[in-house]
């Protein structure tokens, strides 16, 4: 926890206490740096790295000191068959990116359940987002901030172009935030026709960078 203590007099000692336990939790560690960029809005900037001090040197910490934390998603999930696959209309995927949290109303940091399509706040909120994934079937959820998917029941994030049951409310939701198509893998690709050799289906990754707000 020393690395935290040299530059981060700036932020509330009860956020650095959670900030310190947090480092092996890829969930917490992804709310923990949408926070981060927040206080950077309120805090005097560095000029060698264009954010407040005490941000840069959490970020350093959390990911390992300047490599970055990098994430490999899962590709398969038990949860996947659970999930609601009818159409998400458009004027309710734009609502959803807005919406309060359903069981306190806040608008701060909130997931979308995917079985259910309640919006939910996370655990730097109320925590109401995993405790209904700890009292349901329902383990997949969708972050409003930066699309990625959490499998609660795997503790683990979701490849949504490697899981064809996550890309619908994904497409949508992701279409209503960026106002373009996600490049998500064709039916022909998947099965081997219509596309290059050497294309393999990826296409962008689950959320656009530098596009989390």
């Amino acid at each position: 926890m020393s690395s935290f203590s040299n530059s981060s007099s700036s932020l509330p000692a009860s956020l650095l206490s959670e900030l310190s336990a947090i480092r092996s939790d890829p969930p917490a560690i992804q709310e923990a740096l949408s926070l981060l960029q927040r206080w950077q809005a309120e805090l005097p900037p560095s000029p060698d790295t264009g954010m407040d001090p005490a941000t840069a040197a959490l970020i350093a910490s959390l990911s390992g000191g300047g490599g970055g934390f990098q994430v490999t998603p899962l590709a398969s999930s038990p949860s996947a068959s659970l999930v609601d696959q009818s159409p998400l209309p458009a004027p309710l995927a734009a609502s959803l990116l807005s919406a309060p949290c359903a069981a306190c109303g806040s608008k701060a940091e909130n997931w979308l359940c995917l079985h259910t399509r309640r919006v939910l706040c996370s655990r730097y909120v109320q925590g109401h987002a995993a405790a209904h994934a700890a009292s349901s079937p329902h383990k997949l959820q969708l972050s409003l901030s930066d699309l990625s998917v959490w499998d609660h029941g795997q503790d683990a994030y979701l490849d949504v172009l490697a899981i064809p049951e996550l890309r619908g409310s994904f497409r949508a939701v992701y279409v209503a935030k960026f106002g373009e198509e996600p490049e998500l893998p064709t039916i022909e690709l998947e099965m081997g026709r219509g596309g290059d050799d050497d294309n393999d289906g990826g296409g962008k990754p689950s959320a656009k960078p530098g596009k989390t707000g």
